[in-house]
């Protein structure tokens, strides 16, 4: 993929709304004042892509470094496409771009080429490959207007590889912007490494610290966050350099939720059933201070797998025990009317296959977004009437799919964030029809404390265990 020189015509710059308008006076206010970087909390659909793309034309700014999820690099050529009303010379470096080296290759390409054109290099690479050689050292000795991290809140893990090249990549530019709808994802722990890359300033030295100065710890070994203190001044130290833009702000029709439950096929029960209680077991044996989210996954998960219809055999093969929620969706499509597109969510790819069984006995078209089929979205928009499956992790950012009103979640994962920007992917500006979240739900299954976790927005791991210890408890308790 070589780089483009993209001339774009001389139409006036598309108006900015009110809050983007008021998120760029606070942006160029923060950077003349000596802060170099800020952070863009928007609300998914508010336009803080626009913010940036703005910002570039304003300042006339030379090399912009981008990176983002594999999944928006796209999204950038879009937009650009859409707000730019400047020349400039642009790299889209994702998995179609080659090897790390291609990529670097190309990034050089691009700077040279727009320097001998006068124009603003814009070069865009996924958070994969950024901090990978011979791409990483290139990037770290080239003098950046701006670099920009698209969905910031990828970067929270203070120990990640890629969260800390992040942290000397924006010591190498002048300037620093971040982009995210949800900078506390988890916790606010996972600001701290998000602000490493905006201003080290503003928070702790060292994440030891920050830790012991926001988190009270307890359980075993006093390494799991028990509570939190000295909030105040944790909110006083983010807004500091946070411009902050909510759904208040948005002006969209109503969204609703409905949920479609059906029993596990008697095999399917039988299997179920047998986990579970190895499960419980396993609960039982295990003491109160090993007892973590982490390590009670793995059985969650297998429980989670089934509920969709399938299960790993001793060699790890994947087979379908149950198609319960399978046929549910084929019902589902079938008395979905038929010139409407939709947007079905899973969390497994052999969700995603089942799906794909039930869309074809339905006389549905469809296409696929996951990990191994990148290219679904676009497929999808040339099928009038098509059913796009998607993987709820790789759908959940820089997406648009406003032009369907009907979303099903076909299987949830563990992240509240994923959930509720999968959602935003339907209900955002450009939806102008009532949006209907269809949930899928096997009976007396971990799937309906998921659900009632996901609805009362708590952490839905946390959530499953506590409930499923609580089940164990009941099971067991003497008459």
């Amino acid at each position: 993929m070589q780089p483009m020189s993209v001339s774009t015509p001389l139409s006036p710059v598309p108006p900015a709304w009110r809050h983007q308008a008021e998120a760029m006076e606070f942006i160029l206010e923060h950077w003349s004042d000596g802060y170099p970087g800020v952070l863009l909390a928007f609300f998914m659909g508010l336009g803080k892509t626009k913010v940036a793309i703005d910002l570039i034309h304003r300042l006339n700014l030379a090399t912009v470094l981008i990176a983002c999820p594999r999944p928006v690099v796209d999204v950038w050529r879009v937009q650009l496409e859409k707000h730019a009303r400047f020349d400039y010379v642009l790299a889209l470096l994702d998995e179609r771009a080659g090897s790390v080296k291609d990529k670097a290759r190309k990034a050089r390409d691009t700077l040279a080429l727009a320097r001998a054109r006068h124009v603003p290099a814009l070069v865009v690479v996924n958070y994969d490959a950024i901090w990978l050689e011979p791409f990483a050292s290139w990037a770290l000795a080239t003098f950046w207007s701006l670099v920009i991290c698209d969905e910031l809140h990828r970067a929270k893990s203070a120990s990640g590889k890629m969260s800390r090249y992040l942290g000397r990549l924006g010591k190498r530019a002048l300037r620093r912007l971040g982009l995210t709808g949800t900078p506390i994802a988890h916790s606010i722990l996972d600001v701290w490494a998000q602000f490493r890359f905006l201003d080290p300033r503003i928070f702790d030295e060292t994440y030891t610290s920050f830790v012991q100065r926001y988190a009270i710890l307890g359980g075993f070994e006093r390494r799991e966050v028990t509570g939190w203190r000295d909030l105040d001044d944790f909110e006083r130290r983010m807004a500091t350099i946070t411009f902050q833009a909510g759904k208040e702000l948005l002006d969209l029709p109503p969204e609703m939720d409905e949920h479609l439950y059906c029993d596990l096929t008697s095999a399917g029960a039988r299997l179920y059933r047998q986990l579970e209680d190895e499960f419980m077991a396993w609960i039982g044996e295990t003491p109160d201070e090993l007892l973590t989210v982490a390590n009670a996954m793995v059985l969650l998960v297998r429980l989670q797998q089934l509920t969709g219809g399938t299960l790993k055999d001793d060699r790890e093969r994947e087979r379908t025990v149950d198609t319960a929620k399978e046929s549910l969706l084929e019902e589902w499509l079938e008395d979905l009317p038929p010139d409407e597109p939709a947007v079905v969510y899973c969390r497994f790819t052999a969700d995603i296959e089942a799906c794909a069984r039930a869309c074809e006995r339905a006389g549905r078209p469809y296409s696929r977004m996951s990990g191994h089929a990148r290219a679904g979205a676009r497929e999808w928009l040339a099928q009038p009437n098509g059913i796009l499956l998607a993987q709820i992790q790789m759908a959940s950012e820089g997406q648009d799919f406003t032009r369907a009103r009907y979303s099903l979640f076909y299987s949830l994962g563990w992240s509240l964030k994923d959930y509720l920007q999968a959602r935003a992917r339907v209900h955002r500006p450009g939806q102008t029809l009532p949006t209907t979240h269809y949930h899928l739900i096997a009976r007396g299954t971990v799937d309906e404390i998921v659900l009632r976790a996901v609805h009362n927005r708590w952490q839905m791991a946390e959530t499953v265990l506590k409930e499923m210890k609580e089940k164990h408890v009941q099971r067991t308790r003497p008459l």
